[in-house]
């Protein structure tokens, strides 16, 4: 839920747009971030509708599915692929980064991994690779639940390395 928040305001603020407005959005182009199925916004094509389709399959089946829908890619990569198939149907908006401020940190060991995320997406037992990093002499640090890009950049600032699934 976090990334799609940070993701939202930052397209809102990209695009200079209304984020979650409650009315007045009825002639607007709508964007929609991972939402949880496409009847949220199969009703609603009277509009340019566009679809986030971030890292999940299932957001470019719907595009090809619904082509008055207008898809957005968050890489170089997926908006190649995908322009070829889609044609004009697809905008690069690059995915969101956290650390606005630059941070830089100094480094004089490296003893902290970090997962972040839904737990879902790590589809290993936490409590064993706790143990097993352990074992290294390492520490591993979770954030499961992060509701702000701030909560992000902090988490970030206390690991050294991240695993991602």
């Amino acid at each position: 839920m976090g990334s799609s928040i940070i993701r939202a305001e930052q397209i809102a603020e990209y695009l200079g747009a209304k984020l979650n407005p409650a009315s007045g959005y009825e002639n607007d182009a709508c964007v929609y971030i991972k939402p949880t199925d496409d009847s949220i916004f199969c009703n609603n094509f009277k509009n340019k509708t566009y679809l986030d389709i971030i890292d999940d399959n299932i957001y470019i089946q719907w595009l090809r599915k619904h082509p008055e829908l207008f898809g957005i890619a968050i890489s170089q990569y997926s908006y190649d692929i995908l322009k070829n198939e889609m044609l004009d149907r697809i905008v690069y908006i690059p995915q969101q980064h956290c650390n606005f401020e630059r941070f830089i940190r100094n480094r004089e060991a490296v003893t902290t991994v970090g997962i972040i995320g839904a737990p879902r997406a790590f589809q290993y037992s936490v409590n064993e690779l706790s143990k097993r990093l352990e074992q290294i002499g390492l520490r591993l640090m979770t954030n499961f639940d992060f509701q702000t890009r701030e909560d992000v950049v902090n988490f970030y600032k206390n690991i050294y390395i991240q695993i991602v699934w």
